[in-house]
């Protein structure tokens, strides 16, 4: 390597060549860029750059609570129930706003656009790893548009990227520990160095939310998995796990092992759970009530209180609880009113007082639109998980020892799908176990498709390898799909964009 040389920019220049063929990799197929999959990646963290500088960072699940956490985290010490009743979560998505306060003399409105705008970089991160992991299921543009495209439809994305919360971090880690992970044990590459990373990865996964330790069972099995399948590599992954377990339990344990110590479990939450695990816990509306109904004509807070399936959906696709599409504001003080706030006062005044400006009625007929225009997509998604299923359990006996291209493509293909239906299974799994232990009934506000953000970046590579397929058996139908789903983002595009711009 050459080091210095008189003619700087000769040697300079095929370097950054390099570096940047080798990063914009992802968007090329057979060695050409791709317009459309760049032009769509741009425009996913377009809408997300927008949302972070326009929504107003008081405004969300929790945000009061949120903001008192950074207040008292710029103090430069650790979060009580005294400071916020968000005490029990992990402070790494407050440093960077604490920090602006404690170090850079801001107010804390200017610290929290900063966090919003630091969430730009998380999704820009997101979506180019999701990129890198489409590429150890097949290097076709097709998936990888899929992938883009079925992540950009979800309104649930772009909201939870808006707020000033731990859950756009914990799919950053996520998607980086599921790569990282491939790298290691389906490339093979148990490195000290990428041991370390993925280590590392996984403590910023811990000390981002608890959600993103739903993620560790299932990168265990898979790592066991691999171990068994190839056992002639089982060393250096045992090697690699170990260093792997070690680097992980430094960088997150104190955190958990603080809240043990001064609250008396390292699972404290801000509500005493139910004494043991029982479905019972719910009633059975919260399972079985889909209420189609208001689902699909007013799927805002206030109708189908505790209904898992309608709640959750209609998180998804539109904005049930009212925090980003669902608008109020007091025209006497040029406030907002917003969530339980908003229901509040139109239920308190048996409709909307003179001095209330609210789109709570005109946009319900909207969401429900939303909500029946978006079965398709979610109905292809769906699909998808048990086409990956389907095609996991007939590939389970591939010999590991084929050498043949065909044969390590289809065992790359089983792994990650394998990897991913498994981090999907474990992140639902876990939050369906927060449900029953933690319920509110009669209000059901812990359902929150936030809540669960990891999985629908890990969801859309699925349905990308489903599309992928399909554009393999039927080239026409795919387009037909890619068009419907172009049609069904432009219809949904209102309930993408915030309706809570910062007020100057």
């Amino acid at each position: 390597m050459i080091l210095w040389s008189g003619h700087f920019e000769y040697v300079m220049v095929p370097s950054f060549r390099s570096l940047f063929h080798t990063i914009a990799d992802p968007f090329h197929e057979k060695k050409r860029l791709n317009v459309a999959l760049l032009l769509i990646y741009s425009v996913i963290n377009g809408l997300v750059f927008f949302n972070a500088w326009h929504h107003d960072s008081a405004i969300g699940y929790d945000a009061y609570a949120h903001t008192d956490y950074i207040e008292a985290f710029a103090q430069l010490r650790l979060v009580t129930p005294e400071d916020s009743y968000e005490f029990f979560s992990p402070p790494l998505p407050y440093v960077i706003p604490a920090w602006a306060i404690a170090f850079g003399n801001v107010t804390v409105e200017r610290a929290e656009k900063i966090a919003q705008l630091f969430n730009v970089l998380l999704s820009l991160g997101l979506t180019y790893f999701l990129l890198k992991i489409c590429d150890r299921v097949h290097s076709s543009a097709a998936l990888k548009l899929g992938t883009l495209m079925s992540l950009g439809l979800l309104p649930v994305y772009y909201k939870t990227f808006a707020y000033v919360r731990g859950e756009p971090y914990v799919a950053f880690f996520a998607v980086v520990a599921i790569y990282l992970t491939l790298l290691i044990f389906q490339l093979h590459r148990a490195t000290l160095g990428y041991a370390v990373l993925l280590g590392i990865t996984l403590g910023a996964l811990a000390l981002s939310r608890q959600w993103g330790i739903l993620l560790y069972p299932a990168l265990g099995l898979f790592m066991l998995w691999q171990g068994w399948i190839y056992r002639f590599h089982v060393w250096p992954f045992a090697r690699a796990i170990a260093i792997i377990s070690v680097i992980t339990f430094l960088v997150s344990s104190w955190f958990y092992l603080g809240l043990r110590s001064e609250y008396g479990q390292a699972t404290a939450f801000n509500r005493v759970p139910q004494e043991q695990f029982s479905f019972q816990n719910q009633p059975a509306s919260f399972y079985f009530d889909l209420s189609v109904d208001e689902i699909l004509t007013d799927p805002i807070r206030g109708n189908f209180p505790n209904r898992f399936f309608p709640i959750f959906y209609s998180e998804i696709w539109g904005d049930y609880w009212g925090y980003f599409s669902v608008y109020g504001k007091d025209t006497r003080t040029n406030e907002y009113v917003a969530g339980l706030t908003l229901s509040n006062t139109l239920q308190e005044n048996s409709g909307i007082p003179d001095w209330l400006e609210t789109n709570r009625l005109s946009i319900a007929p909207y969401l429900g639109r939303v909500n029946g225009i978006s079965l398709f997509p979610t109905a292809i998604m769906v699909l998808s998980v048990v086409f990956s299923s389907i095609t996991v359990i007939r590939r389970l006996r591939t010999n590991p020892m084929a050498n043949g291209k065909d044969a390590i493509q289809s065992r790359h293909q089983r792994d990650t799908l394998l990897l991913l239906l498994l981090a999907i299974a474990t992140s639902l799994g876990g939050y369906a176990w927060f449900l029953i232990m933690y319920p509110n009934l009669g209000k059901g506000d812990t359902i929150k498709a936030t809540y669960t953000l990891q999985v629908f970046p890990l969801l859309s590579i699925l349905t990308g390898y489903l599309l992928f397929q399909l554009k393999t058996w039927k080239p026409m139908l795919f387009f037909l799909v890619l068009f419907l789903w172009a049609g069904i983002w432009v219809h949904n595009l209102p309930s993408m964009v915030t309706h809570y711009p910062l007020l100057h």
